[in-house]
């Protein structure tokens, strides 16, 4: 048996006690030994050393008592090395089994923003999650290529994708977020409140008492997605860069029977300061990015996809 050093202390008191105890039965043994009508003084200055002796200990009760609370702590000792070693010996949760999240922010040049952006997720999240914080300075503004590669990395079967200047602020956000699905079993995405500055409409100070709406386009910078969804229209699309690769996921989830909800109870500030897309500003002044032809690109390749697809149904 496994003996932590408190089982060997407690042992080691044990043994001393019991040491004691057979002092003390024998010094009583001696005491009655010696009870004779006549005595001589060897025998009178023996009794007084050993009834000295007797007062120094403690009465056999008392010690009894003791020992058996002792042997008590060494069994509940021994109950905790067992659920130790029986702890040990549990595999670890399986992410499926508990739908684990796979939480996926990509990181940029913005510490102080994103670390309060992550600093929130940790300190709001009670589901179930594993936080994937990607720095993204080495690669292009290609952020499909970027989330297609961590999507298909992922143990889980939810991810969330999430801007680095995506701010909760619901205490368990992430809970209702995933309670979402059971209420909507054809639901494939589901997205939180924007609050006034969100950039899609639909997500800007939702009245709380509609608790959902199901909706065509989201914003991504916060949504989170069942990964079904891949195997059934595909991955984003990596012929968009920076912009429209997430509008036209969605429009592709709606086209294909399936529904986007925004929950209304769940609050994801966008930007701060009221100003959206830190990161990508910043990236247009120190990288080259063109934010408006970035942006006009996208909406072009989105319509012409949009047409193609009309035209093969």
């Amino acid at each position: 048996m496994l003996k932590t050093q408190t089982i060997v202390d407690l042992i080691r008191k044990i043994n001393l006690l019991k040491q004691q105890l057979q002092t003390e039965f024998e010094i009583d043994k001696l005491l009655n030994d010696l009870k004779m009508d006549l005595e001589t003084k060897a025998i009178q200055d023996l009794r007084k050393k050993l009834e000295y002796l007797d007062k120094k200990l403690v009465k056999t009760k008392e010690v009894i008592k003791e020992i058996e609370h002792l042997e008590n702590l060494i069994k509940q000792e021994q109950q905790l090395i067992k659920n130790y070693l029986e702890e040990a010996k549990k595999p670890l949760a399986d992410d499926k089994e508990i739908k684990r999240v796979e939480i996926i922010m990509l990181t940029y040049k913005e510490p102080d923003i994103e670390s309060e952006a992550a600093r929130r997720v940790i300190y709001k999240t009670k589901w179930p999650y594993k936080f994937v914080l990607f720095d993204n300075r080495p690669n292009s503004r290609n952020f499909a290529k970027v989330w297609n590669k961590l999507i298909k990395e992922s143990t889980c079967d939810y991810v969330l994708i999430m801007d680095s200047d995506a701010f909760v602020e619901t205490d368990g956000w992430l809970t209702k977020l995933m309670e979402t699905f059971d209420k909507f079993p054809n639901a494939m995405v589901v997205g939180p409140v924007a609050g006034a500055y969100g950039t899609v409409a639909t997500q800007q100070n939702m009245n709380p008492q509609n608790a959902y709406i199901k909706a065509t386009q989201i914003s991504g910078y916060c949504f989170l997605v069942n990964k079904k969804i891949f195997d059934k229209i595909g991955y984003f699309d990596e012929d968009f860069c920076a912009f429209g690769q997430d509008s036209d996921f969605f429009a592709r989830v709606v086209e294909a029977g399936f529904e986007i909800i925004i929950n209304a109870n769940v609050l994801v500030y966008h930007g701060k300061g009221n100003k959206a897309d830190i990161s990508l500003k910043k990236a247009e002044r120190e990288e080259g990015f063109n934010w408006r032809l970035d942006s006009e690109i996208a909406r072009a390749l989105f319509e012409k996809k949009r047409k193609e697809r009309q035209n093969a149904r």
